[in-house]
């Protein structure tokens, strides 16, 4: 490359220093004009007409039961990894499964999310359940199933 060529290109960029400053300047101008809403959010699940939630990767969720017992989680004689096996034979009957503990309204946990990914197991009867992996509260109860419905449950963005 040339001396003028080096020179000219040189030009050529310090003409188009001065567009590109004010392209930038307007364009966090339009961000801060429309507030943090301009930025895109995580989509929290949605459930469906019946209130059940479908797969999702979304890990937090909330006790909304207004049971003031508590929500029954549930768990059979067999472990997690033998129920969530893709050659798992066990049956699925978790509504008939004994409670193995409780949680309380307000409370948040984190589920399993599977094998695939999915963070939800269906009953014989065709309803959604979520492992719970953790809970957060002070004698929480884990390793159990819980109904993935709104009518129990919500998502939260985190614990």
């Amino acid at each position: 490359m040339g001396v003028k060529t080096v020179r000219r290109s040189r030009s050529l960029v310090s003409q188009y220093i001065p567009m590109l400053k004010q392209i930038t300047t307007l364009a966090l101008s339009g961000i801060l004009a429309c507030g943090v809403s301009a930025l895109p959010a995580s989509a929290l699940p949605t459930p469906n007409e019946n209130g059940d939630y479908g797969r999702t990767s979304h890990r937090y969720w909330k006790v909304v039961d207004p049971d003031p017992n508590g929500l029954n989680c549930r768990m059979g004689r067999y472990s997690y990894p033998a129920i969530a096996s893709p050659r798992s034979d066990v049956t699925l009957d978790i509504l008939n499964w004994s409670p193995v503990g409780t949680l309380d309204r307000g409370e948040r946990f984190e589920i399993e999310l599977g094998p695939a990914g999915f963070g939800i197991l269906t009953d014989t009867r065709g309803k959604p359940w979520f492992y719970v992996r953790r809970s957060f509260g002070e004698y929480s109860t884990s390793c159990c199933f819980v109904r993935a419905n709104s009518s129990f449950v919500v998502p939260v963005e985190r614990p």
